[in-house]
C-alpha cells in the first residue's frame, strides 16, 4: 500500500494520495473500537467524553459496533441473576425486532419467557404482536400449553390478531407433541385469534388436523 501511494506520488498525483490517505486512515481521535461487555458495559452512549475528563482525550470519539442478538442471547441461556443485573445496567433501547431476535437465539423455552416477561418491565418498551408471535411459537414448540393459553388470552383481551402462518405453525407443534385436544380447541377458536379466514386457509387448517390424526370428520368450513 506505501509503495502505490508513493508511486501515484511521483506520478503527479500527490493531493490524491493525500486524500486517499485521509480515508483508509481512521479519524485520529478514535483511539480504540472495543466491544459490548455485559459484565462492564460503556456507562453512557455519548459519542464525545465528558468534558471533565482528561483535556488530552476530550475530543476522542468512541465507537461500538452493533449488537449481536446472537451473542447476547448466548450469554443469557441460563437467566442468571447476575447476567440478568449486568443486562438491567447496559441501559439498551429495547425494539420489537431486537427482542424478537433474542428470543428467537434463546434455547430454553423457560429462559425465552423469563426475557419476555423482563422486557416488558423495560421504561418504553410495549410488546407488540410480533414479540407476541415470537414467543408464543417458541413456547409451543416446546409444549408449553400454559403459557401459550396465557398470551393467546392476552391477545384476545388487548384485541390482537395472530397472522395465519402463526398458528399453523402452533398446530403444527402441538400435533407434533400429541396435543391434540389443545389444536381442536385453537381450530374452533380462529376468528378470535386470528380473524376471519378464507375457505382455503381453513381447509389448509383443517388438513394439518387430518394429518395429525386429530379430526376425524368434517368440520363446517
Amino acid at each position: 500500500m506505501i509503495t502505490s501511494l508513493q508511486c501515484m506520488k511521483e506520478a503527479g498525483y500527490a493531493d490524491e494520495a493525500d486524500e486517499l490517505i485521509k480515508e483508509i486512515i481512521p479519524d485520529d481521535r478514535i483511539k480504540s473500537i472495543g466491544y459490548y461487555s455485559l459484565v462492564n458495559p460503556d456507562e453512557d452512549d455519548d459519542d464525545v467524553i465528558h468534558e471533565d475528563e482528561n483535556d488530552d482525550v476530550k475530543d476522542e470519539v468512541r465507537l461500538k459496533p452493533w449488537l449481536d442478538p446472537s451473542a447476547l442471547a448466548s450469554a443469557l441461556q441460563y437467566w442468571e441473576q447476575e447476567d440478568v443485573s449486568a443486562l438491567e445496567d447496559t441501559n439498551f433501547t429495547w425494539t420489537p425486532r431486537l427482542v424478537c431476535k433474542i428470543i428467537r437465539g434463546l434455547r430454553s423455552p423457560e429462559t425465552a419467557w423469563h426475557f419476555f416477561c423482563w422486557v416488558a418491565q423495560r421504561p418504553g418498551f410495549v410488546h407488540d404482536i410480533y414479540t407476541v408471535s415470537r414467543i408464543i411459537t417458541k413456547l409451543a414448540r416446546h409444549g408449553c400449553v400454559q403459557l401459550v393459553d396465557q398470551l393467546l388470552f392476552k391477545i384476545k383481551r388487548e384485541g390482537m390478531k395472530l397472522s395465519f402462518s402463526t398458528v399453523r405453525l402452533i398446530i403444527d407443534f402441538y400435533g407434533f407433541s400429541r396435543k391434540g385436544d389443545v389444536d381442536l380447541n385453537i381450530f374452533h377458536n380462529m376468528k378470535t385469534i386470528c380473524g376471519p379466514l378464507s375457505r382455503n386457509s381453513r381447509l389448509i387448517l383443517y388438513s394439518y388436523l387430518l394429518c395429525l390424526g386429530i379430526y376425524n370428520h368434517p368440520p363446517q368450513l
